[in-house]
């Protein structure tokens, strides 16, 4: 073979496995990621499964007069911004033989190897996700709020019923534990998922400590200890309601945190 010849073999060959250590699940994640966030469908439609198409095809369409302002605020500075906010760096991948997934704290994909290429199954809810990097976590801070605040409410409630018990004389070691626990919960705004175990455990003690008062003082016919009992069992279910819409939040935008 001419030097000419080889050369030319060489470097087909090189290109060719270029681009095959191209198409990783990761590279191709990010690659779907900068298309769909810089609006352009139809190139980010090479990335996704044939299933998936129609759902690319049916967000452009239902959100087309929204996307065209958003596509005419946008100033490259932006943008720029916008590809950082994606944190596409930060992703990790997990590839089996024919499926992949690849992570991070906000976005998780779903890949499937398709004529020896990684595509991705995409969804609605995962493009609106990377067209507004920002919205599921104001979404997801949201509904943490609300968990927090039906907690916050039955902290008021229980120390109320901790002042009636102490101011009557009537409290007993298992009240001052309680309130001590109450004491303890870190307050937190973060949707950090280790930051969130810590809370929901401190307050999942306080509801064993809190149930075990209401065991302890229950038999009195004292009303104000009654009805403390009562409104205390209604927050509690507050409070799962309230976690429940946080759960369904975090499936729906894939974050890997439920309560």
């Amino acid at each position: 073979m001419k030097p000419k010849q080889m050369l030319a073999l060489s470097a087909l060959t090189l290109s060719f496995m270029s681009c095959h250590r191209s198409n990783s699940p990761k590279d191709t994640t990010v690659s779907f990621m900068k298309d769909v966030y810089q609006l352009n469908f139809d190139k980010a439609s090479a990335y996704v499964t044939n299933d998936s198409k129609n759902a690319l095809s049916d967000y452009q369409q239902q959100h087309k007069d929204e996307l065209s302002k958003e596509a005419d605020k946008r100033t490259q500075a932006a943008v720029n911004d916008g590809l950082k906010q994606l944190q596409s760096d930060s992703l990790q991948e997990t590839v089996g033989a024919n499926t992949a997934t690849v992570r991070n704290a906000k976005y998780n994909f779903s890949l499937t190897k398709v004529d020896d290429q990684w595509r991705i199954a995409a969804t609605p809810e995962l493009v609106d996700q990377i067209v507004y990097p920002t919205k599921a976590d104001e979404a997801m801070a949201a509904q943490w709020n609300k968990v927090v605040e039906e907690y916050n409410t039955r902290t008021g409630m229980l120390q109320n019923l901790i002042n009636y018990l102490k101011s009557n004389n009537k409290a007993p070691a298992d009240a001052l534990r309680l309130e001590n626990a109450l004491k303890q919960v870190p307050h937190t705004t973060s949707l950090n998922k280790k930051d969130i175990s810590a809370y929901i455990e401190k307050q999942n003690n306080i509801s064993t400590l809190a149930d075990k008062l209401s065991s302890e003082i229950g038999y009195t016919n004292e009303s104000m200890i009654t009805q403390s009992i009562i409104n205390l069992a209604n927050q509690d279910s507050r409070i799962t309601l309230a976690k429940e819409e946080f759960d369904k939040e975090a499936k729906k935008y894939g974050r890997d945190v439920s309560l």
